[in-house]
């Protein structure tokens, strides 16, 4: 209720639209009291007037978290706010915990009303003046926020919907400022993804898919929209279908003949021009019987068959297999069912037995006269088959079978997200597999993050895939990596230019064909081919010598000058020291104020880390089939020798083991070879899963004795190998916590996970503890990779302190002190974990960067707050500067409490007031779920925050890595360089001196070398240090190969005969290095290659290649060839090109590169 200060006694007539803004008070007249209630009002007119630009009404600044207590189904919910500050009626107020009831179904809308009342001395009698005794004063007006649901006349605070919270607001919500910057944004990007997000599809049961959208970042309508973790979304499988009328297949003798129709034992099949097949609706067939028939005594119709439909009738025998003796359309005509008999022309007499053949319509029977089979086709792809069934009655040959059939329809849905982060996914129309489209969506409010296939055939697994399509944000590197390809875009269309320019030069009558390779792409390497053994560069469109080997090491560390983080990083040597510190405390305060239990637990992971080059070294043994060769005795005819030298390969070996050129025999003799084929495919490409790994884990602060803890890798469960017997589960593949909450055991990671940064969590019914994987075969985040980031959900009834710094910090350990603890029971629901999280909008987060368990042993409590329980994290922490961080202390005991300092209060050391705020930089939190925070603005925890001091140098050295006999090498190692640090890395040679190496850049040696020594030379300084992932760390040694042949796909189809090929290629060619082109002309049965004088040009090409011109005639090569071919050889000479370039180097540091490739056939 609002109070009217208009009305006695206080005669407030302040009108804002008389444009008043100061009461201007004159000598020698009275100071009016309304005057001074006045003054009062127009300042807050004003003051609102500013307040409204930054804040709408409504609008939390601090604290008023949520609760919601469990209620039956029938039952309002009760829904309390906590303590905070909000926004309303222009001002400021603070606002008292209050709780309110609502339905648990519909939409709720808790709001927020001003309630007015004044107060005066007779109600509070502090009012009455302290220097005259009883004398009345002022009125004090009293203004409390209150909770309301459902007035539409209130502004909203927390919106539910069937008891569920539909969007978390932010706080403080400056609304005005956000509103304008989204705009802005929006106005000048419009909606965009900056990383992740990305659609994964997965099975998951016979009506559903399993959808994943990853974590990530976007910008809807100007908001930041950040999904910290992956959503998982199940989509309906579609169950439409459309059915096909009268689908005609015609029955002939011999049905197995045709393409695409198996045929079975005693059947034959046709397959359905639609798949997949959902069910067969009817299928009808022409059958032929004889059939003895007694004319009708009383009427002109007999009848032949009572169900089916008579579709001719073929002869009418008075005996049976005798002459037709009457004539349709003269004598009778026939009818749906049977014979009628024309009156008066000749028909059987009556009574008599007369015989008919005729063919009808039958309505076959599922199971009986046919089957279906989903069986593969001649495609290699499925089909679905009707089959019928092998019985003494067929259908008629020559006539069409009708089947009516239902098969199912493809879908294709859209994702997209909008700005409160809520996903949609829009449903498309079901259609064929080729003709499915996504439904079109024209909703700027929405992000499309891409769409989702969804199979019409399901059943072996494959529900479908999901492609990304969001509009993604490009960073400045990326912009200039596309300024770079549009750049080879351009010279590559100029010299495409200047090709067709060339070949416009030759007579078009002779011009047969083109084939070019630009190796930004290996769709035209023939890999498959024996001879293939090249390596690509598909950024830089080179092709070049392959590695023979590789060798890939994690070499120890040699103790030295730097601090090692428990194995896991390293950085300068450093000591620690006090960097902020809150020194006051006035009274206790409990760790889990609202009684909330639910053990959590902490889970380590050796390794954390896998980075990896993977190289797969497969060999194949395949039986080709066998050959019958001519095998002409060249050694008495010379001229024979060109049929038989494909023959003397050295992989080709008699059975003796001799070569083929070896063996002399006379004519009709026989021997058999064998033929060895190799072929190598060398390709860099993303690892997109990650390789299985032991990996061995400790889980700590878990129930006592817990059973059946079982453990799940991205949600896929993994069997357990405990250390002990008796920490074995009861279920098979769990572990059992022993007497202290420890599990430990090893697992070996799942197959099909994808790379990157994985959930893994230990947990039953009771109690858990998560960590994460990282699995990376490509280049990494740094950060993510030496910080471990964790999301955590449970909840939880934790105390929170946020804090910041200044300038970047490492941070090592923390102060607190205690007030309580817990019983040294052994039991972990007595132990304290301290973790420090990120924050969000200045309340803490759900994101763990790091946490440690603390056992009532390992606390110092005292009732005095001078003994500190210092507490040291495992990792270090990397905070940046004017960036809020929260500690959080949370307990499943309701014993363990800290000392706080609440302002006004009396320091428990000092006895003195605390008259001011002690620590500016953060604030107080508690929370009943760990979700939704109370901010407490007049309180502090009492604490200490430690942070490295490093050393300016620091030097890291590894032990040598002997018989690498490598000449290429290539670091990946993970560090972090904050500013004004460095890391340089060098490495020693063979016992020569050190030389510098950059992580992720190859390094290509003059000499293979077989002892190889690494070091880092840290710079840091009082703040920073270089940081090393320890896990991170890979060293591989490449071997690379001296001679090597790219094969191109062989070009068929030519209309004329090949009579002249041209071949144009860029090479950089070293000295004692060679590149020949060859090519073929019978699909690489033989190659031709040039001679000195076919070399018609060499030019200088950038970047120090030269351009090669070669060409050759062959009109009389292929003439030749032609008319000693084989009778039964379908190989054409001339017809077919396939071409070739080979590539050697006399010494294993030469690296000869090719680009371009251009072949012209005339």
């Amino acid at each position: 209720m609002k109070v009217d200060k208009s009305q006695a006694p206080y005669y407030d007539d302040f009108d804002p639209s008389q444009s008043y803004t100061q009461i201007m008070a004159v000598p020698g007249r009275p100071y009016q009291s309304r005057e001074v209630t006045q003054a009062q009002t127009m300042i807050y007119h004003y003051l609102k007037r500013l307040s409204d630009t930054l804040l709408k009404e409504g609008a939390l600044v601090s604290g008023m978290g949520y609760r919601v207590e469990p209620a039956a189904e029938s039952k309002p919910l009760a829904v309390t706010i906590e303590a905070g500050q909000i926004y309303i009626g222009g001002k400021i107020l603070p606002f008292a915990e209050q709780t309110i009831e609502i339905e648990q179904t519909g939409v709720q809308k808790i709001g927020v009303t001003l309630h007015e009342r004044v107060v005066t001395e007779v109600e509070d009698e502090s009012l009455l003046n302290p220097i005259v005794p009883g004398q009345k004063g002022a009125h004090r007006l009293k203004q409390t926020p209150t909770l309301t649901v459902n007035d539409p006349d209130t502004p909203p605070l927390y919106v539910f919907e069937d008891g569920v919270l539909k969007v978390e607001p932010a706080k403080p919500q400056f609304h005005e400022i956000m509103e304008m910057m989204a705009r802005r944004t929006f106005d000048e990007s419009g909606n965009y993804r900056v990383h992740g997000l990305d659609l994964v599809l997965e099975a998951h049961d016979a009506e559903r898919a399993k959808l994943t959208v990853e974590a990530g970042l976007a910008y809807i309508l100007g908001y930041p929209v950040k999904k910290p973790a992956p959503v998982v979304k199940y989509i309906s499988l579609p169950q439409e279908g459309r059915t096909v009328e009268r689908e005609r297949k015609l029955y002939l003798e011999g049905q197995s003949d045709l393409d695409d129709v198996p045929k079975f034992q005693g059947q034959t099949g046709y397959a359905l021009n639609h798949f997949p097949v959902q069910k067969v609706d009817a299928v009808h067939a022409i059958y032929q019987q004889t059939k003895a028939v007694t004319r009708s005594q009383t009427g002109m119709q007999d009848l032949l068959m009572t169900q089916p439909v008579v579709q001719r009738v073929l002869t009418i025998a008075h005996e049976q297999n005798g002459a037709h003796n009457y004539t349709e359309g003269t004598d009778y005509v026939v009818t749906d069912s049977g014979i009628q008999w024309i009156v008066g022309k000749k028909a059987p007499n009556p009574g008599a037995t007369y015989y008919v053949t005729f063919t009808y319509e039958k309505v076959l029977t599922a199971d009986v006269d046919y089957t279906t089979k989903r069986l593969a086709n001649v495609w290699e792809s499925q089909a679905d088959y009707l089959i019928l069934n092998e019985q003494e009655q067929m259908p008629v040959a020559g006539n069409t079978i009708m089947i009516h059939y239902t098969y199912n329809l493809a879908r294709v849905d859209t994702i997209s997200l909008d700005k409160e982060g809520n996903l949609h996914i829009t449903a498309g129309q079901p259609d064929q597999e080729r003709w499915v489209q996504p439904p079109v969506l024209q909703d700027p409010n929405l992000l499309k993050l891409g769409t989702v296939y969804l199979s019409p055939n399901p059943e072996d697994g494959k529900v479908g895939f999901a492609k990304g399509g969001a509009v993604t944000r490009m960073d400045m590197a990326a912009l200039e990596q596309m300024y770079q390809r549009v750049t080879e875009v351009e010279y590559n269309q100029a010299v495409s230019e200047l090709d067709r320019e060339a070949m416009q030069g030759e007579a078009p009558t002779e011009l047969k064909g083109v084939f070019s390779d630009s190796f930004h792409s290996p769709d035209k390497g023939d890999f498959a081919h024996p001879d293939f053994s090249v390596m690509y560069s598909l950024e830089d469109g080179q092709i070049m010598l392959p590695p023979e080997t590789l060798k890939d090491q994690r070499p120890a560390l040699i103790p030295g000058d730097f601090h090692d983080w428990n194995g896991k990083v390293i950085s300068a040597p450093m000591t620690e020291r006090v960097l902020v510190e809150q020194p006051y405390a006035t009274r206790s305060m409990l760790i889990n104020p609202y009684q909330v239990f639910h053990t959590m637990g902490a889970l380590k992971m050796t390794p954390s880390f896998d980075n990896w080059v993977d190289v797969d070294h497969e060999v194949k043994v395949s039986q080709k089939p066998a050959q019958v060769r001519n095998f002409y005795r060249w050694w008495k005819y010379a001229h024979l020798r060109d049929r038989v030298d494909d023959l003397f390969k050295s992989e080709i070996r008699l059975d003796n083991g001799q070569g083929v050129e070896t063996w002399r025999g006379s004519i009709g003799d026989s021997t058999t070879a064998t033929q060895i084929e190799k072929s190598r495919q060398i390709m860099n490409d993303t690892i997109s899963y990650m390789r299985q790994l032991e990996v061995e884990f400790v889980a700590e602060n878990l129930i006592p004795h817990s059973d059946n803890l079982e453990l799940t890798f991205d949600g896929k469960r993994v069997a357990i190998t405990p250390y002990e017997t008796s920490e074995k589960g009861t279920k098979s593949g769990s572990v059992r916590a022993n007497s202290k909450g420890v599990a430990r055991g090893r697992f070996t990671t799942p197959a099909d996970v994808r790379t990157g940064t994985r959930e893994v969590k230990l947990a039953n019914e009771n109690t858990q503890a998560v960590g994460t994987f990282t699995s990376i075969g490509t280049k990494r985040t740094v950060r993510d990779t030496i910080f471990k980031t964790r999301i955590t959900l449970t909840i939880v009834d934790p105390l929170a302190q946020t804090f910041q710094f200044d300038q970047d910090q490492i941070l090592t350990s923390v102060g607190v002190y205690f007030a309580g603890k817990g019983l040294a029971d052994g039991t972990s629901n007595q132990n304290v974990v301290v973790q420090i999280r990120g924050t969000e909008n200045g309340y803490p987060s759900n994101v763990i960067y790091a946490e440690k368990v603390l056992t009532p042993d390992e606390i110092e409590a005292s009732g005095d707050a001078k003994s500190e329980t210092k507490v040291t994290f495992d990792d270090p922490i990397f905070c940046q500067a004017n960036t809020q961080y929260a500690m959080v202390l949370l307990s499943d005991s309701p014993v363990p409490s800290v000392y706080v300092a609440e302002l006004g209060q009396k320091d428990i050391i000092t006895k003195q007031p605390v008259s001011y705020q002690p620590y500016l930089a953060g604030l107080l939190f508690s929370s009943s779920n760990g979700l939704a925070w109370t901010a407490h603005q007049n309180m502090n925890m009492k604490f200490k925050l430690y942070a490295a001091e490093f050393q300016k140098e620091g030097r890291v050295e590894f032990e040598p890595m002997p018989d690498l006999g490598a000449d290429a090498l290539l670091l990946l190692a993970d560090f972090l360089t904050p500013s004004n640090t460095g890391c340089r890395w060098e490495m020693k040679l063979n016992e020569g001196a050190y030389l510098p190496i950059t992580s992720y850049e190859d390094v290509d040696l003059r000499a293979p070398v077989d002892t190889v020594q690494l070091r880092a030379i840290f710079k840091a300084d009082t703040n920073m240090s270089p940081l090393i992932a320890v896990d991170g760390f890979t060293f591989i040694g490449f071997l690379t190969a001296m001679s090597g042949s790219y094969i191109g796909r062989n070009v068929e189809g030519f209309d004329r005969l090949i009579s002249k090929v041209k071949q144009v290629f860029e090479a950089y060619v070293p000295a004692g290095s060679q590149v020949t082109p060859q090519f073929s002309l019978d699909q690489g049965q033989t190659w031709i290659s040039y001679t000195d004088e076919e070399l018609i040009s060499q030019t200088t090409a950038p970047s120090g290649f030269m351009r090669f011109v070669y060409e050759k005639d062959v009109a009389d090569l292929v003439a030749t060839a032609n008319q000693n071919r084989e009778p039964n050889d379908p190989i054409i000479y001339g017809k077919n090109f396939r071409a070739r370039i080979n590539i050697e180097a006399n010494s294993r540091v030469l690296r000869p590169k090719v680009r371009k490739l251009m072949n012209i056939m005339k």
